[in-house]
């Protein structure tokens, strides 16, 4: 059973409830954050000129609405020690809303950043703090999904992994190796899926505070379009 660990070796929500400790020397466990986004109570949610997150059983819907420079950063506070113990696996669900029906660049982000987050603000997100995820972009038309990570200064981007639009559904999934690299992975479409895109640099090794932020956002880059996803399941795994 989990006893008490070394400082920076637990898990509590925001509210400091549930607290799970283990000692740093034991093996990893399993631990699920919550899949379930049918309350916004367990999450802060920042809207700029119009961006709006709605609640419902099926997931949390997340949009920038019509407005230019509109953007939603939707995040949840977690705890867990050290971000790189025990190479955790973190995944997320998502239904492509409305992407490409309109004209105009947008960008979104998907995954783990410091206490902080990214910055997003209507005018796009700055992808170079700290953080390991997932981005789409939208440029020219085209919807790309990329792998990305950052050390607080300079981002490592992967390629486009695949390309979507709207009613695909994704499954995206990343995998820490402790400080040396993250696997990155993604399914389309309920097809395979894909092989390992491994990156290893500008790992956010230089995270050393206990809260972390889940992040899900998106913004319509200062352009006059809805961008939108809906999110169904997200979960961390240690």
């Amino acid at each position: 059973p989990p006893t008490v660990g070394a400082a920076g070796t637990f898990l509590t929500d925001a509210a400091g409830n549930g607290t799970l400790s283990w000692a740093a020397a034991s093996s990893s466990p399993t631990v699920h954050i919550s899949t379930v986004f049918e309350t916004a109570a367990r999450f802060s949610d920042t809207a700029t000129n119009g961006g709006t997150a709605t609640y419902n059983s099926t997931g949390v819907i997340i949009r920038t609405n019509t407005n230019s420079g509109a953007a939603l950063s939707n995040m949840m506070n977690f705890r867990i020690g050290f971000l790189f113990n025990g190479s955790p696996t973190y995944s997320i669900g998502l239904l492509a809303n409305s992407l490409v029906a309109a004209s105009g660049d947008g960008s979104s982000f998907f995954g783990i950043t410091d206490v902080n987050g990214l910055t997003v603000d209507g005018t796009g997100h700055t992808y170079t703090v700290r953080h390991v995820g997932f981005k789409i972009l939208k440029t020219g038309g085209v919807v790309s999904v990329y792998a990305t990570q950052a050390n607080g200064t300079t981002e490592t981007a992967s390629s486009a992994l695949t390309t979507i639009v709207d009613n695909d559904t994704l499954d995206l999934i990343f995998k820490i190796n402790s400080t040396t690299s993250v696997d990155y992975y993604y399914r389309k479409n309920g097809g395979a899926l894909s092989s390992a895109t491994n990156l290893t640099t500008n790992m956010p090794t230089s995270i050393v505070t206990t809260d972390r932020m889940l992040q899900n956002s998106v913004s319509n880059n200062s352009t006059a379009f809805e961008y939108s996803f809906l999110c169904v399941g997200q979960s961390y795994d240690r």
